[in-house]
């Protein structure tokens, strides 16, 4: 798909996009909860979407791991250059805010995403076995925060 997207094909590059939009809009959410109302997190999905689409463009060649890594750090890069809004306030929010990076990210892939774990270990360029720790540690600090 991402070669046929890359060629010119339109079918394939509204697929690109809708994979890219199938992700970005709920990790925004996500990262955002409680923090930016649903057109906030719908807007930066489409600046995302521009984003990763023209470096679709450039790359000669994208594996679909390689794409999935790119989609990651692109829409973190752009979630990271937004300011917040306000902060958490609840229990879960705060656990959430004072994680680990990595085992918030992973909880916000794993969970928010839907994302598979090995799609998560590619997307943040990690062993399995640690997206696994991190999953772990990230849920028991959420049933602590929860108790």
């Amino acid at each position: 798909m991402l070669q046929c997207a890359q060629a010119g094909d339109r079918a394939a590059v509204s697929n690109v996009i809708a994979a890219v939009r199938d992700f970005a809009v709920p990790y925004c959410r996500a990262r955002r909860s409680g923090c930016w109302q649903r057109e906030g997190a719908d807007e930066l999905a489409q600046r995302v979407c521009r984003v990763v689409m023209d470096r679709v463009g450039r790359s000669d060649t994208l594996t679909p791991r390689a794409f999935l890594r790119l989609l990651y750090s692109t829409t973190a890069a752009e979630i990271a250059h937004r300011p917040r809004n306000s902060m958490h306030t609840n229990a879960i929010g705060g656990a959430l805010g004072s994680m680990p990076e990595l085992q918030r990210q992973t909880l916000v892939l794993r969970i928010a995403v839907g994302l598979s774990t090995a799609d998560t270990a590619a997307a943040l360029d990690l062993p399995l076995a640690s997206v696994q720790i991190f999953g772990h540690r990230a849920l028991d600090r959420l049933r602590a925060a929860a108790a």
